[in-house]
């Protein structure tokens, strides 16, 4: 499928791809609670700007809560394991990639670099 706007997918994925913390893409072993997941559990307990009134979730919204936060963990886990690999296939360490992701964000020669390679092989 051809993307229409290459550059504009290009700029995005390399921005989500920095934007993996090392550390969570590091993790083995014992399933838990990745400390993104807890983060934005964490977030979405604080009220918002602008929200007034306290909400009292019911017993089935909390079961439903429960449900949905036990599924995005694991959505997570295995996008995880799935950027391991994709680092692993590339040929990196995960500290090597983190090292170029730093690079990019405090050097724009490095950043123009690879968002022209990324831009290329997405096809644009």
């Amino acid at each position: 499928m051809p993307f229409h706007n290459s550059r504009l997918i290009a700029s995005a994925l390399f921005a989500g791809l920095i934007a993996m913390p090392g550390a969570a893409l590091a993790q083995t072993g014992e399933a838990a609670t990745p400390p993104a997941a807890e983060d934005r559990m964490e977030q979405q307990t604080q009220e918002t700007p602008g929200q007034t009134e306290t909400v009292t979730p019911t017993d089935e919204q909390l079961e439903s809560f429960a449900a949905a936060t036990i599924d995005i963990v694991q959505i997570q886990e295995a996008a995880q394991q799935q950027m391991q690999a994709a680092v692993d296939e590339a040929g990196l360490t995960i500290e090597e990639y983190n090292a170029i992701a730093r690079a990019a964000q405090t050097d724009p020669d490095v950043d123009q670099a690879l968002k022209e390679l990324i831009q290329n092989r997405l096809g644009g």
